[in-house]
């Protein structure tokens, strides 16, 4: 009121001190509403951005590969240093070795060479590709060969299987995509024959013609009979040339396999959402063959430097020895634990087999890594149960609040200025600016794609340069939510905010439940920190209480989605613009809850410094790609 009645006297007395009386007046009453208002200046936002950038530095931190262990690490213990030397002698002459050439015949006999010196007596499952019944090939006939070599072991039933492929794509060497796997794998086969008799036979399947369309593990399930004795696949794979092995795919029903990995696993990385994005993608791997075939296991892979996949520059120096170290430990303390383990038998006989058969029930896991120290899991049907949970820790910490209120109500002595009572109204409020945000940002990050793609060498899905095109959309995101706000002072409820919120999240978690299950913990996780959060800072006096519940929100979608980004871009890169905008909208929809907690002036600042660091951003995005 104060504001538009300088307003008006500015319009009716146009001259330069009527100018001056405004600009005081404006920042008096601003300065008024920020005091009853019990505004924090700006320090709410610079707190959430604080725990942002420290949640980003330790995902990236921990994102890094495991450290290979040198030659003279005990023998017992997989070492990258050991491995190196396979790998150098596959692929250290940086020729492109893809099915039927000569030089694939050059790299499988140095394999079987490798195999026959450990003392294994090795098979070559010869077939061609015109005898498969597989409609992605569509060539002329080309000649196969699996390598296949089994460490026997002493009770029979089901086998385990350590898969790869040794095969390369025409344009590169194939280093990492497969040759860490397959060095991996060679490794593992020299530790287990120089240790006493396994509890099970472990198989070792090195195929051909993977990458024309999976052919060698097609041959291996369609022709050979030991396929029909395989209990458990583990599939060592690479889509880059660097980063963690990311184990992103099960078979069967995984709550089992979830468990042994997280008992077994130095340093987990997986997520039961990699594999809700992976097959809507058109990628595949061996493990889609043995899936399919209703065989159980792992399928790993590392995602990192995905610019050099399937280039020449997926050679020998590229190939990165942590992540060879990362794969061989995640695939031996696997094969160990299948030995080992309590609930091998249950694993390796087929109790976990058959999930894609209509069974009335699935024993499946929804799970995610903390910063790759542990795995966090929980039976899928528990999702449900923990968004109910949430729900009622949301009614628990709404009614508080509104109790709150209406006692801040009555006990203030300016009555026009404290919280109305209108709790519906400003819920609805806050969920419309919701929506607003949300159509915003897809449209406006959308036109900013599509200028950006208009240059080439932006087109590409993984740029060379992408930290300054990612950091202007997610500054693009913040500018918005910031102008939301700002155009939407009058409807300041920060009590209005967190409902709103607290109820977009927990609808979310009620529908990924249903139809998005691996990826659920997204949003239960959030809602039930976020709740949990709201009922213990609402026995504290307002408005502390809202204040922190406010941006222990923010935090606890941050401390959920922020540790996925380097794996999103690694993953889809810019190529799944839904995935990329979902994140970014979901994160700053949080803001305008903590929006309400600062100053108008910050609010300005803040929109103004994204805007300028958005634009910034941009144009070194441009610089810096003009010359790669």
């Amino acid at each position: 009121m104060e504001v538009q009645l300088a307003w008006t006297r500015l319009v009716c007395h146009d001259d330069g001190k009527s100018l001056t009386r405004f600009k005081i007046e404006t920042a008096r009453a601003m300065t008024k509403t920020d005091r009853e208002t019990n505004r924090h200046g700006a320090a709410p936002i610079f707190i959430v951005f604080a725990i942002w950038l420290a949640i980003l530095t330790a995902s990236l931190v921990s994102y890094a590969p495991v450290q290979p262990l040198p030659v003279s690490s005990p023998q017992n213990q997989f070492s990258a240093g050991r491995a190196e030397s396979t790998l150098e002698l596959l692929v250290g002459d940086a020729i492109p070795h893809p099915a039927g050439s000569e030089q694939n015949v050059v790299v499988r006999n140095r394999i079987v060479k490798l195999l026959e010196s450990y003392g294994y007596e090795v098979e070559i499952q010869h077939g061609n590709t015109d005898l498969l019944d597989n409609p992605v090939y569509r060539r002329p006939p080309v000649e196969l060969a699996n390598i296949i070599a089994i460490r026997k072991g002493s009770t029979p039933g089901n086998a385990i299987m350590l898969a790869s492929h040794y095969d390369s794509t025409p344009n590169g060497p194939g280093a990492a995509d497969d040759g860490i796997g397959a060095s991996a794998s060679i490794e593992i086969a020299r530790m287990l024959a120089e240790e006493e008799t396994p509890t099970r036979d472990v198989v070792f399947l090195i195929t051909d013609g993977e990458e024309l369309g999976l052919q060698g593990a097609t041959l291996f399930v369609e022709q050979h009979p030991l396929a029909k004795k395989i209990g458990v696949a583990i599939n060592l794979e690479a889509r880059g040339t660097t980063g963690p092995s990311m184990m992103f795919e099960t078979g069967g029903d995984s709550r089992p396999l979830i468990k042994l990995f997280a008992d077994k696993s130095r340093s987990p990385f997986a997520s039961s959402l990699f594999y809700e994005i992976y097959k809507r993608m058109p990628n595949d791997t061996d493990f889609t063959v043995f899936r399919r075939e209703g065989i159980a296991g792992y399928n790993f892979a590392i995602m990192g430097d995905v610019v050099n996949y399937h280039t020449p520059f997926d050679n020998f120096e590229n190939a990165d020895r942590g992540s060879l170290q990362h794969h061989g430990e995640n695939a031996l303390a696997l094969v160990r634990g299948l030995l080992d383990s309590d609930d091998a038998d249950l694993i390796i006989d087929g109790a976990t087999n058959g999930s894609n058969s209509n069974t009335a029930q699935s024993d499946n896991a929804v799970y995610f890594d903390l910063f790759g120290q542990v795995l966090v899991w929980w039976p899928e049907e528990w999702s449900l149960w923990l968004t109910l949970a949430s729900t009622v820790l949301f009614t628990i910490a709404t009614w508080r609040f509104q109790t709150q209120c209406q006692q801040s109500q009555l006990e203030s002595k300016n009555p026009e200025s404290s919280w109305t009572g209108k709790f519906s109204i400003n819920t609805f409020r806050h969920l419309l600016l919701h929506l607003v945000l949300v159509v915003t940002i897809v449209l406006l990050v959308y036109g900013l794609q599509d200028l950006v793609r208009r240059d080439d060498r932006l087109s590409h899905p993984w740029p060379k340069f992408p930290v300054p095109i990612l950091l202007g959309y997610w500054c693009c995101c913040f500018t918005i939510a910031g102008a939301l706000s700002l155009a939407t002072e009058s409807w300041n409820d920060t009590t209005g905010a967190w409902i709103s919120c607290a109820l977009i999240w927990l609808g979310a978690a009620f529908v990924s439940t249903q139809w998005l299950s691996g990826a659920s913990y997204l949003f239960i996780v959030p809602a039930l920190l976020a709740t949990s959060m709201g009922v213990a800072s609402s026995f504290l006096k307002r408005p502390i209480g809202i204040s922190i519940a406010t941006i222990g929100f923010a935090v606890s979608v941050g401390l959920t989605w922020i540790p996925l980004e380097a794996l999103f871009y690694d993953g889809v890169g810019l190529k799944m613009p839904f995935a990329m905008l979902l994140r970014m909208v979901l994160l700053a929809s949080t803001l305008l809850g903590v929006m309400t907690l600062i100053s108008q002036k910050s609010k300005y600042y803040f929109t103004m410094a994204m805007l300028v660091l958005m634009v910034l951003s941009l144009i070194v995005a441009f610089v810096q790609n003009s010359g790669a």
